[in-house]
């Protein structure tokens, strides 16, 4: 498991599935209505797409901290940095 200000991350690499499958778990502490954990989830998803292609095998879940994720730049250096440390595990 990854730690960054914005998420947790619990990720691993299957031999079996060819895509890279990913979730976003937002709970209800972070955002109290389902509208707002909604919302947050269509904010991140667009952001992962970029490495469908990169990283075949890899099985994530990102755990939300925060409601707060509107500074997508800084949501984006942190997602960099999960990829790249991720893929050290490969």
């Amino acid at each position: 498991m990854l730690q960054y200000p914005s998420f947790r991350a619990l990720f691993f690499f299957s031999s079996s599935c060819q895509k890279p499958r990913f979730a976003v778990v937002v709970s209800k502490k972070v955002a109290a209505t389902a509208v707002l954990r909604n919302r947050i989830r269509r904010r991140i998803y667009p952001l992962l797409r970029p490495y469908y292609k990169i990283f075949p095998g890899l099985v994530a879940a990102f755990f939300i901290k925060t409601s707060k994720i509107g500074a997508r730049p800084s949501l984006r250096v942190e997602l960099d940095a999960f990829f790249e440390k991720s893929a050290a595990y490969r």
